[in-house]
């Protein structure tokens, strides 16, 4: 198998692919997670440093999802130069 030398161009490829992806992904699930908590701090009374940390965990469990998520369709996507492959150490020599 013939190795493609990393390039900023490369870089700037699989770095977009993913970074569009997870960033449409994270603002639509925060967007989400915002109006449930909204809607369920009117309907049940908490404190707001309850609600604050309880939605900050949330949203970060998410975006944690997501980035693993969205990493894992990248490593399987096919890009137009290249495809991104995971090889043991010395694997492609």
């Amino acid at each position: 198998m013939d190795r493609i030398e990393p390039t900023r161009a490369l870089a700037l490829k699989v770095g977009w692919a993913f970074f569009w992806r997870a960033g449409v992904s994270w603002l639509l699930l925060t967007f989400l997670t915002g109006v449930l908590f909204g809607v369920l701090r009117r309907l049940v009374d908490v404190g707001e440093m309850f609600y604050m940390a309880l939605s900050m965990i949330l949203t970060l469990s998410i975006a944690f999802a997501v980035t693993i998520e969205v990493m894992f369709r990248i490593l399987q996507k096919r890009f137009d130069e290249f495809d991104i492959a995971l090889l043991p150490p010395g694997g492609n020599e």
